[in-house]
């Protein structure tokens, strides 16, 4: 009688790392490309990989590691890598070289490598509604997965983002890493509406110690900080600075008084922007009736 026992598969590499050819494959031109994948292998090299488990390479002994999902090649692939092959943008990213040699090690999909796995990520999304559903659905998708940054991602019912940042569980910045159950994903808008209520009280019209408007000071120290960074992270966020005030009478009467200002903040005029808000500033004193008032005081 022959008794037939499972082998689980387990990581492997050899005891002294080993190297193999890599060379970089280009990404599609157009839409009738194959999906490109960012590591194919060759079967016959690593016959124990599947293509649900991740390829950890290293070009240099005491270089960087990074990691990747890799993808088992098949007969209608067009890339036929005599190892590995890795796509070129990535390749040249990471500086892994085109027809060099590097180091490697294959991970078993579903372990957890602690060198790799993520504390949070960062995903930035652009012109797309995503309701609640949506992110958790996302937040599924990416579990078990390896990503790096500047990676576009395209995921359930067509959502695109693009992964910006990758902090490890040593509260580091990393290149590449592995998203777990336990990594937190953080999703930040490029296109979003922002309601920003700015409380106009009494102070607003009084001077700093160096003669300068309270006003003025928010304007431009807090709004250019905020602008700068949208500038450079390339959003266009729609932004409406709602002025509002209570005026209270003699009698113990009040009234409240509204102002909608809004701006697209982007790659635009900044201090057309500033110029705004400081128009808005003086016709909002005049529109509660105060004027005379402050400039009595003033």
């Amino acid at each position: 009688m022959i008794e037939f026992v499972h082998q689980a598969r387990v990581d492997w590499m050899p005891k002294v790392p080993k190297v193999v050819h890599i060379i970089h494959h280009p990404i599609p031109t157009t839409c009738n490309d194959e999906r490109v994948h960012e590591l194919v292998f060759n079967p016959t090299t690593f016959p124990q990989a599947q293509t649900s488990d991740w390829f950890e390479i290293w070009s240099e002994p005491s270089g960087p590691h990074f990691i990747f999902n890799g993808h088992r090649q098949t007969p209608t692939d067009k890339v036929k890598p005599k190892d590995l092959s890795i796509a070129e943008p990535l390749g040249k990213e990471f500086g892994i070289p085109n027809r060099g040699m590097v180091h490697y090690h294959v991970h078993t999909a579903g372990k957890v490598v602690d060198q790799f796995e993520l504390d949070y990520v960062v995903m930035q999304f652009k012109d797309t509604y995503l309701s609640r559903s949506d992110l958790w659905r996302v937040s599924q998708d990416l579990q078990g997965k390896a990503v790096y940054v500047d990676q576009k991602y395209e995921g359930p019912d067509k959502i695109m983002a693009v992964i910006k940042t990758l902090v490890s569980k040593k509260n580091e910045k990393a290149q590449t890493g592995l998203i777990s159950s336990q990594t937190k994903i953080v999703f930040q808008s490029r296109s979003a509406t922002i309601y920003w209520l700015w409380q106009m009280s009494a102070e607003m019209w009084s001077y700093t110690g160096d003669g300068e408007l309270y006003f003025d000071l928010a304007v431009n120290s807090l709004i250019q900080k905020f602008l700068h960074t949208w500038e450079k992270d390339d959003s266009t966020h729609c932004i409406a600075v709602i002025f509002f005030s209570r005026v209270i009478y003699p009698d113990n009467t009040y009234e409240d008084f509204y102002k909608v200002v809004k701006m697209l903040a982007g790659k635009r005029d900044h201090e057309a922007m500033q110029r705004k808000l400081k128009m808005h500033f003086g016709t909002f004193l005049q529109s509660m009736g105060c004027a005379s008032f402050f400039k009595e005081e003033h």
